[in-house]
């Protein structure tokens, strides 16, 4: 359980006991943003929602938590045979890792995101997907879903795989380098994998089995070069292929020597360098 005050900045937080009561003592003012997190429930959140604390009083906020929702259903191929050790994803969101057992069946819970509005409060809840994706036989698809759905029948059909070389700019190829693929609708994109692929030692990645019904971003990342990103990627026809090649420029260097206002080194500080419109560079100073 957590509670935040704007201003003064300020975050404060609780554990539930076993009667489900959590106390936070706070001092006296305004709070704005208040949150409830348990990995079994829905995420509780407020913004912009005034609580006010007064010196000397308990003020009790009661919160009543919904459970994840829980969706189960069975994954066949176009001969409509069950599909064995298919990933099963909710996006976006989270989900507990799940494959489908040798009879194609399912059953998993997942945790729905929500819209925030322009005035900061909680909205509707964001478009789901069901991503069922199995990448040994490239096939794919994707379940639209609501918390109100209980039980999917889901067909696979050929999926589409994103192939390509990540090279720098002299043609050599970058190995070891991290390709994401994002996944993404009209309004949101997320990371299939958070952890990234890496390239081999020709610079190559391969992603396969990606549902047809999504545009997609390739990103590539690598130690000594700006990240670069080819995005808008929307597949044709099942079973396509579409190569996809990075070419990475490498970064500058910059040196020098941060100074205390005293115009002594710095010790141990950090430096970092913000885009330009950002107008300036910022370091931290870091106790030795």
């Amino acid at each position: 359980v957590g509670i935040h005050q704007q201003s003064p900045r300020a975050s404060y937080q609780g554990m539930t006991d076993a009667a489900g009561l959590a106390l936070i003592r706070l001092p006296a003012g305004h709070y704005t943003n208040s949150y409830v997190s348990h990995p079994d429930y829905v995420p509780y959140q407020t913004w912009g929602e005034t609580i006010t604390v007064r010196d000397g009083r308990t003020t009790r906020l009661t919160v009543t938590l919904d459970p994840m929702p829980r969706i189960t259903g069975v994954v066949r191929d176009q001969a409509a045979k069950p599909v064995s050790q298919a990933l099963i994803t909710v996006i976006p969101g989270s989900s507990p890792k799940t494959k489908t057992d040798p009879n194609g069946r399912f059953d998993t819970t997942w945790r729905p995101q929500r819209h925030m509005t322009g005035g900061g409060s909680v909205g509707a809840y964001r478009e789901h997907y069901l991503l069922v994706r199995h990448p040994e036989r490239n096939l794919a698809a994707s379940v639209p879903i609501t918390i109100d759905t209980n039980d999917v029948d889901v067909t696979l059909t050929d999926g589409l795989t994103l192939t390509g070389s990540i090279l720098d700019q002299t043609g050599s190829a970058v190995a070891g380098a991290v390709v994401h693929v994002s996944i993404g609708t009209s309004n949101w994109w997320r990371r299939l994998d958070p952890q990234g692929s890496p390239t081999d030692h020709a610079g190559s990645y391969t992603m396969a089995a990606l549902p047809l019904d999504h545009t997609y971003v390739v990103e590539a990342l690598a130690d000594g070069y700006s990240d670069q990103q080819i995005r808008d990627i929307a597949p044709a026809h099942p079973g396509q292929t579409i190569r996809q090649h990075i070419i990475l420029a490498s970064q500058p260097e910059v040196t020098g020597i941060l100074l205390e206002y005293a115009g002594k080194p710095a010790f141990g500080a950090f430096a970092q360098i913000l885009p330009s419109e950002n107008r300036y560079s910022r370091y931290r100073h870091m106790p030795p």
